[in-house]
């Protein structure tokens, strides 16, 4: 028998001849039978017969030989050890197409077609089944191309995470304009957004851009910008993207909110209303424990206490800073509901209409018969009136 390493050279086994006359000088070379070559011309690993068709030598002549093929195949061509050094780095956007390094093999013979391809070691893909963003080793595990059956091919791995899929940006076409009134949920406009892989489950929530807190942790009135960053994006597949965007204009409202007044005070014989006759002596209650303070004087129509409610003018009534945190400029009279109700005052009667009316409204007829006064010039309680006080 014989044998030899794929690429190295053939060494076929020692011919025994039989029927030879001793001193005779003969020679027999064994080859391969059925052999097979590869692309380099070199006897490909497997397992052959081996034969002899000829001899040789000076004595060649005397003898006559038929030839001779061994039984079994008893010459092993093994295959060769094939190892890997290296695999190139490689990279790309997350969603296109995955490109391993190259691979570089040591041991190969001259000549010869291999393929070699690498792959991602311990792979990890997207609901849309594209491998997701981050770094990764590589891997090849087998070898192809034509003469591969000629090598022995263990395998090979990088030592670090040579390739990269990076993040794939998307691009922002608008985030809606939205608003809401101070105090309440803070609900930034919806976006609209450029760039998902098909098939992935990702969304983008907007947020506030330089947001401007009270005290108490409500957004204030004004006007802001919007914006959405990569850490806005939610979903199973948003770590393959990145994202930023902040619009131009200061497309979110936060109104004021509206403070409705409904006051009331004593007859006093005029139509305005100070800003204590609202509230907790001019104290607003605002959002949560918020306070604010009223300020100024707003008129209704009619001094009498007979017209009920009236609408309320607001002249110089304004909204100022209070306490816990309340800013006057989170909110406002304008487009509230504002009221005014006068009240009976026995302390004082109306002075300022003619005798006649005052005799003719039942309200004051009252008042004049419990005080025992139908003096108009007199309106306000003296000690004389103090005994009807009670009656």
């Amino acid at each position: 028998g014989g044998s030899n390493v794929y690429g190295s050279s053939v060494n076929t086994g020692t011919v025994s001849l039989n029927g030879t006359v001793t001193g005779d000088l003969l020679t027999a070379s064994a080859s391969i039978y059925g052999a097979s070559y590869s692309t380099s011309s070199n006897l490909k690993a497997g397992s052959y017969k081996q034969a002899v068709s000829s001899i040789g030598g000076t004595d060649a002549s005397n003898y006559s030989f038929s030839g001779f093929t061994t039984g079994s195949q008893n010459y092993t061509v093994s295959q060769k050890a094939l190892t890997a050094s290296d695999i190139a780095g490689g990279s790309n956007v997350y969603g296109s197409s995955v490109n391993t390094g190259t691979v570089s093999l040591n041991g190969t013979v001259t000549g010869d077609l291999l393929t070699a391809t690498s792959s991602i070691y311990g792979a990890s893909y997207s609901t849309s089944s594209n491998l997701k963003a981050g770094s990764y080793k590589q891997a090849v595990s087998s070898i192809g191309g034509t003469d591969a059956s000629n090598y022995s091919f263990s395998g090979f791995t990088t030592g670090s995470q040579n390739y990269t899929v990076s993040k794939k940006e998307l691009t922002v076409s608008s985030i809606a304009d939205a608003n809401n009134i101070y105090g309440d949920t803070v609900t930034p406009g919806t976006v609209s957004f450029n760039g998902k892989v098909s098939g992935d489950n990702l969304n983008a929530s907007a947020i506030i851009y330089s947001p401007n807190y009270s005290t108490t942790g409500n957004l204030n009135a004004g006007s802001y910008r919007q914006a959405v960053e990569s850490a806005n994006l939610a979903g199973a597949d948003a770590g393959n993207y990145t994202i930023s965007y902040t619009t131009v204009s200061s497309n979110y409202k936060v109104t004021a909110k509206v403070v409705n007044l409904d006051g009331t005070k004593p007859f006093d014989g005029n139509v305005n209303f100070v800003a204590t006759y609202f509230g907790n002596n001019g104290v607003i209650n605002g959002v949560g424990l918020e306070t604010i303070t009223l300020t100024g004087t707003g008129t209704v129509a009619s001094p009498m206490a007979s017209a009920g409610k009236q609408s309320l003018s607001l002249g110089t009534l304004t909204l100022i800073d209070g306490t816990n945190g309340g800013l006057g400029t989170n909110y406002t009279l304008t487009g509230g509901n504002h009221f005014g109700t006068i009240t009976n005052n026995l302390f004082r009667l109306p002075f300022d209409l003619p005798p006649k009316e005052i005799d003719d409204d039942a309200e004051t007829v009252m008042k004049r018969k419990k005080l025992k006064s139908t003096v108009p010039e007199k309106p306000f309680i003296t000690a004389d009136y103090a005994p009807f006080m009670n009656k």
